[in-house]
Parts: structure tokens; sequence; C-alpha cells
């Protein structure tokens, strides 16, 4: 969690609500960030919402995004997010500079409660930062660790794969990654 909140509020499809303290992690160990943890131990109810808090009670921006990315050899990233007051805008650290994301007004029937943004990129940013009406920052989140974890996924994609066959028992063929040999099929 950004290093703005303090606590969360866990809403439950019941109607309860648990409001628990977030643990802070310092710069030395890799912040300024937070850690939100929260079991549900013997609930039949399920989490439906998260409300980050700051240290005033104040709602920071929920900004949660969402990612897709294609590898080799036509590598992209898709960021797109539904953005939540008080966010106007969000802004992405790229290789060539701060670019914007584009903003899309959601019809009023969908009850969104904010403007779809997104942005397409050859390689994924290295931060996101919303930005509210006065032009403030309101939430910066740091993608380099989601970056490196992309490109770990995408080097998966360019080892060797075969495609073998599997005895009459199986229902399809299987994809197996480094298969040294393959065993004699008799029919």
């Amino acid at each position: 969690m950004p290093a703005s909140v303090r606590s969360a509020r866990l809403v439950l499809a019941d109607g309860r609500t648990i409001q628990s303290r977030v643990i802070r992690v310092p710069r030395r160990d890799g912040g300024p960030a937070g850690i939100y943890a929260q079991e549900l131990r013997g609930s039949t109810s399920h989490a439906v919402s998260l409300v980050e808090l700051n240290a005033g009670g104040g709602v920071v921006l929920t900004f949660s995004w969402s990612l897709s990315i294609g590898c080799a050899p036509h590598p992209y990233a898709i960021l797109y997010a539904i953005l939540l007051p008080p966010g106007k805008s969000v802004m992405a650290q790229t290789p060539q500079g701060a670019v914007a994301l584009n903003v899309v007004p959601v019809e009023p029937r969908v009850h969104a409660k904010g403007p779809l943004v997104y942005g397409v990129f050859s390689a994924l940013p290295s931060e996101l930062t919303a930005v509210g009406a006065n032009g403030s920052t309101v939430y910066t989140e740091n993608l380099q660790a989601k970056a490196a974890e992309a490109a770990q996924f995408c080097e998966g994609y360019a080892e060797p794969w075969w495609l073998v066959l599997l005895p009459r028992a199986a229902t399809a063929p299987r994809r197996i990654k480094r298969c040294l040999t393959v065993p004699s099929i008799s029919s």
C-alpha cells in the first residue's frame, strides 16, 4: 500500500466492516510503503471492497489497476483502471518521460464511480502517478518489481517448447517444457 495509507477498512458482503492498522515499512526496508493483512477466520461472508484511509481517516485514492502483457516478438503492456476521486488523471513514467494515460468517461448506468483510464506501451512503465484536480499527487506506485516479473514471465516463453502426443488415455496433446525424450507411442 502507498505510504500515505495508515489504516484500511475491509467491507464484507454481509455489510460488516473491519478496520485495521497498516504495518509501515521504513525506507531502509524498501519503503516507504505499508502492508495490510487481514484474516477472516470462521466468517461465512467474503470481502467486497477495501478502503484505504490516511492518518486523518480520509479516503486515499483507491487505484486498483489491471495489466495485460504480450511477449516477443511484439511485446506490449496495457494498463487500465477505474479512476476514483480525488484522482483526475494518471501519468506513467516511461524511458521517454511522463505520459498521460487516456481518460474515458463511463456511462452513469454502469455505476463505475469514475472514468476508465488506460495506456498501451511497448514496455511496462516504471511508475504510475495519479494526479488530483488541483495538480497534487494523490497516489504513486513503483512498477519496477512488476516490470521485472513481466520480463521473467516473457523469458519463460523464449525457451523451447515441444508438442508431445500422449497415449489414448490422455484426452488432448500437452505442451511440455524442456522435453528431452519422447517415448514411442504404439497404437
